[in-house]
């Protein structure tokens, strides 16, 4: 279990890293076409991102846990939507910025330690909710 002060921190870094990131590239880059169809894919996937994050509420957390089984708004169709849209959110700013070879490395590194947490996170939900969670994974999607 992660100290609570350590979680709070921690659950705003890919806060800071996404809109700091989106900030200095466009402040510090030419705004050619590249740029700019980065930016929006990294601002519409933050956006779902932060939904996300509001839409699961209290069942949030930095540690995997069974707080509580969220199955509607984004949750209804997609199970992980955290990890998606951050995924997203993170390829418009590397898009954006023209890093190809850092893309690629980050993705390595996020798509591995996303799938541990899946993993770890999905264990929990079936030990806790059992046949209710086993249904909602049936009907959703990642």
């Amino acid at each position: 279990m992660i100290p609570i002060i350590l979680s709070k921190i921690l659950s705003k870094i890919d806060l800071v890293l996404m809109l700091g990131g989106a900030t200095y590239i466009y402040t510090q880059y030419d705004k050619d076409i590249i740029t700019i169809i980065g930016l929006i894919i990294a601002l519409v996937g933050f956006v779902l991102w932060g939904i996300s994050r509001l839409q699961l509420g209290n069942s949030f957390s930095i540690d995997a846990q069974a707080k509580g089984l969220v199955t509607t708004g984004i949750y209804s169709k997609i199970r992980h939507p955290i990890y998606i849209f951050g995924g997203l959110s993170y390829l418009g700013l590397f898009i954006a910025s023209k890093q190809p070879v850092a893309m690629i490395c980050f993705f390595i590194i996020y798509l591995t330690y996303q799938s541990i947490r899946i993993k770890n996170e999905e264990t929990i939900l079936d030990k806790t909710f059992g046949s209710e969670y086993q249904k909602y994974r049936k009907n959703t999607w990642c």
